[in-house]
């Protein structure tokens, strides 16, 4: 009965126990969960935060190019830091109005300051809000700028972490949209710029209405309605015509003058592509000497200092330099064998010829889907060459694998390939990295299950973090968030930025009014985004030297490369269904 009575007890305790051990187990769950969200939460306020700073960067980038342009417009005025907080004080004088008449200045100077900017519709606040405003939408005040100050954009509160607009962070007070209607200009009910005419947006241009980044979302689109010679056409147009309105005051027409000669600037420096054509060159050349000459001797000289170094460097042959570039690793003897070659430097000459093609691409040739219609395949020559040098490598990689008739050195290709993408990853160049993932996951490959079988669970899962990294899941996720944190020299997928540029053109009409007279400029906008990513990754190159023996093998190897009917037919002769 002892010995029953105690059995008893026990059970009753480790019941008591248990109880308790599940209901802690419970607990912590719970605080498990609660803490998974926090993390969540934390990630996802970190992405925004990550894009907000992303974004003031770029305003900050674009204010500093403001800053030199009116610097050398304005060599006499000196930009000093505040020593009570992050602005700039202004001293010296600027006259914006220096061919106006003496007793016509005196006369203005007289008048009652205006409660508004003429122009712009906005209130004024302190002498001048250059700095702020990029020197565009206020401009300096004509009887100089004693004490003024630089406003400082307004920093966004956690619970609202959007990134502001240009507008917001640029004005220090914001009023109702201009009440004047333009009926060649349409704006959303938020006051953006929806759509305009053709020569509207060029018109904007040199208006202190645009926003800050206009002119560089213009310039990399307006090719799908404008040509160069065209664009270049109507802007001395819209210069001749400015220079006999009677609605420009003196002060307006020297802002005008300013901004128009700084787009055209901006222009020749980061699109002198589209002066090819030597009837172009001539008539730019033409303008300048003839009308900017007389008008802003200051930016004639800057103007014809920029033309002369882009003519010079079109007749010289280019010249690449390499500084300290890491020794190559040349194979020694004749290549016979891609086993014979390191596998850095396969995926470093890889790196080179990729480079090569991604640099060429001009922002017409990722307009109005080019690439997938046969007609206007001729105006995307580089986008096309990406998306075959894509398949290409992809093909080739294919066929070195299933050619191979004996399991031993098909294993140790598959290994190769696998060293060869981690060395692209490395490399950062995400275009032939993801052409092997697509030869390894092809149908002729991924089916040779005794050759994968040998290559060890180690680089089995290398390939699947690979493959994790550049899943085309949420519009490629973390492709994107990867690239954003690393620094160039890098080549991007090209297929991610192809599959946003058709999202945008399926989505969003060129045109629209009742007579398709109004250019989408919201959808120009989106469009802008797309390309200048492409151009950004285009500013920094490998510092690596060319090996002629490899890009040869290369050369060989790739011409070799079967079509996917070919490869599946060796694949079941390496390994026949069972």
């Amino acid at each position: 009965m002892d010995s029953a009575k105690e059995l008893f007890i026990l059970k009753a305790k480790t019941k008591i126990i248990l109880t308790q051990v599940f209901s802690e187990r419970d607990q912590y769950q719970k605080q498990a969960q609660e803490l998974q969200k926090t993390l969540s939460t934390v990630l996802k306020d970190k992405e925004d935060l990550e894009s907000t700073l992303v974004q003031y960067k770029k305003q900050v980038v674009l204010l500093q190019e403001e800053l030199v342009f009116w610097r050398e417009s304005y060599p006499s005025v000196t930009f000093t830091p505040s020593s009570d907080g992050p602005y700039a004080e202004i001293s010296g004088e600027v006259d914006l109005r220096s061919t106006t008449p003496r007793k016509e200045r005196e006369r203005e100077r007289a008048m009652p300051k205006p409660k508004r900017h003429q122009s712009t519709g906005y209130i004024v606040t302190g002498a001048v809000k250059t700095a702020s405003d990029g020197g565009e939408n206020n401009p300096p005040s004509p009887r100089g700028s004693s004490g003024a100050q630089w406003k400082r954009p307004a920093t966004p509160s956690a619970q609202n972490r959007s990134v502001p607009s240009e507008r917001q962070m640029t004005t220090t007070t914001k009023v109702s949209k201009n009440t004047n209607h333009n009926p060649d200009e349409v704006y959303t009910q938020e006051g953006q710029l929806k759509g305009g005419t053709l020569d509207c947006l060029i018109g904007r241009l040199a208006s202190p209405k645009a926003e800050l980044d206009y002119h560089i979302k213009f310039l990399l689109t307006y090719r799908s309605f404008c040509g160069p010679e065209d664009l270049l056409a109507k802007l001395i147009k819209l210069w001749e015509t400015a220079q006999t309105l009677e609605k420009y005051t003196p002060r307006e027409l020297d802002v005008f003058r300013l901004r128009f000669v700084k787009f055209l600037k901006f222009w020749m420096e980061r699109h002198w592509y589209d002066f090819s054509e030597e009837s172009t060159t001539e008539t730019l050349q033409t303008f300048i000497n003839q009308n900017i000459a007389s008008t802003l001797p200051s930016s004639y000289q800057n103007l014809t200092q920029c033309l002369n170094k882009k003519l010079h460097e079109k007749n010289q042959k280019k010249i690449v330099y390499y500084m300290n570039p890491p020794a190559p690793v040349i194979p020694v003897g004749q290549i016979t064998d891609l086993l014979q070659i390191s596998t850095l430097e396969l995926a470093r000459q890889m790196s080179l010829r990729d480079e090569e093609i991604y640099h060429s691409i001009r922002p017409r040739e990722c307009m109005n889907q080019a690439w997938n219609k046969p007609d206007l395949k001729d105006t995307c020559p580089n986008m096309l060459r990406m998306i075959n040098r894509f398949n290409l490598v992809s093909a080739w990689a294919q066929t070195v694998i299933v050619k191979e008739k004996t399991l031993k050195n098909r294993k140790s290709l598959l290994l190769k390939f696998i060293k060869i993408a981690q060395s692209l990853r490395q490399l950062h160049n995400y275009h032939s990295l993801m052409a092997i993932i697509a030869a390894l996951e092809s149908s002729s490959v991924s089916r040779l299950k005794k050759t994968w079988e040998t290559i060890g669970n180690q680089n089995l899962n290398v390939f699947e973090e690979l493959k994790e990294l550049m899943r085309s899941e949420g519009n490629y996720k973390n492709l994107r968030m990867i690239i954003k944190k690393e620094d160039p020299p890098t080549i991007p997928y090209i297929g991610v930025y192809l599959s946003d540029l058709t999202f945008i053109e399926d989505g969003n009409p060129s045109r629209f009014g009742d007579n398709q007279e109004y250019i989408n400029y919201l959808k120009m906008k989106m469009l802008g985004e797309v390309i200048g990513e492409i151009l950004f990754y285009q500013q920094e190159r490998y510092n690596l030297q060319p090996v002629e023996s490899i890009q040869e093998c290369f050369d060989k190897s790739e011409k070799e490369a079967l079509p996917e009917k070919e490869t599946y037919k060796l694949s079941l002769i390496c390994e026949p269904r069972t």
